[in-house]
């Protein structure tokens, strides 16, 4: 007759079929109890370490839902961007920004085909704070201080990655590219108040030298309010109120946000704005020459030939005055 499937199992704790002494099943039952308890003491202390990790992840969540407890379906924010852009001796990275109405959409075009008509990719990376206010987003005027900082810090994520984007899709194509951005992140601070910049700084631990050394030019075009009044108007931009006293003052503002950048091209209203706009083009491709100018090679050995690079040519014009700022 086959034996029983559990045979095996105790012949392997050293019992027989037959019956064992008294003392020896007592001596067997106290280990099964020492065993029990060392359990017991073991799941007692993973209970109470998860318990703790599970009790800080219900504070965290608590916190993070605690501006939208109303709403049933809530949305874990998500990391932040990477501040530091990657250099790529490809990718030219270049801020038009200035004062309201200086002539950054129409800037912009015409750059765009002059870069292109020389061999370069172009990118453009809109101006996010526009995009967001034809969201439907209520004017500032309107907002109160935290509302404010709300706006202000989701502009700088939003940038931050549409940014990154275009970035690593310029860098992905591995040829001559310039990228267009329709003002820069430090931008954003022009438009607060000093300390509340520096508080947003804080909440988002960026740091404004990371911000400003994500580009390699900045291109200020100022106000048409600041020497060219005849031309200021609201009617191209439904999103700007500003009048010709607050755009001059924050053409300034948007001046000092930049001054620490080491290469700034400031292009006044000296001359029409035709010539306004070749000048920006020249800053960009002075710049794009020096970027792309090889270095002076430490040896005679000769070098593995690469791929050339588009010597940049600016479009021709009369001289013209332009005030370039280099810190």
């Amino acid at each position: 007759m086959a034996a029983p499937r559990f045979a095996t199992a105790t012949a392997v704790r050293g019992y027989s079929s037959s019956a064992q002494p008294k003392t020896q099943f007592m001596g067997s039952a106290q280990r099964v109890g020492e065993y029990f308890v060392g359990a017991s003491l073991g799941l007692a202390a993973g209970y109470y370490v998860w318990g703790d990790k599970a009790l800080q992840r219900d504070i965290a969540v608590k916190q993070n839902s605690s501006s939208a407890s109303d709403d049933p379906v809530h949305f874990v924010q998500q990391p932040k961007p990477a501040v530091p852009a990657p250099t790529d001796p490809l990718v030219l990275r270049v801020v038009l920004t200035g004062g309201p109405c200086g002539g950054k959409t129409s800037a912009m075009s015409t750059l765009t085909k002059t870069f292109k008509a020389q061999g370069y990719s172009v990118y453009v990376v809109p101006e996010i704070p526009t995009l967001l206010f034809q969201s439907g987003i209520p004017p500032i005027s309107e907002m109160k201080e935290e509302q404010l900082m709300t706006l202000e810090e989701q502009i700088l994520r939003t940038q931050l990655c549409f940014e990154n984007t275009v970035l690593s899709v310029a860098r992905a194509m591995n040829k001559p590219a310039v990228v267009f951005f329709d003002r820069g992140l430090l931008d954003v601070g022009s438009y607060l108040p000093l300390e509340k910049w520096h508080k947003l700084l804080d909440s988002t631990k960026w740091v404004e030298s990371d911000l400003r050394s994500r580009y390699d030019l900045v291109v200020h075009l100022v106000t048409a309010a600041d020497g060219a009044e005849k031309h200021y108007t609201s009617e191209n931009n439904n999103t700007r109120t500003e009048g010709v006293q607050m755009a001059r003052e924050l053409d300034q503002k948007v001046r000092d946000a930049w001054v620490a950048h080491p290469n700034v091209a400031v292009i006044d209203n000296s001359t029409d704005f035709q010539n306004k706009v070749t000048r920006a083009a020249q800053a960009v491709t002075e710049l794009a020459r020096l970027k792309s100018a090889p270095a002076t090679p430490a040896t005679t050995t000769p070098t593995t030939p690469t791929t050339p690079t588009p010597t940049p040519t600016a479009p021709s014009t009369t001289t013209t005055t332009t005030t370039t700022t280099n810190h």
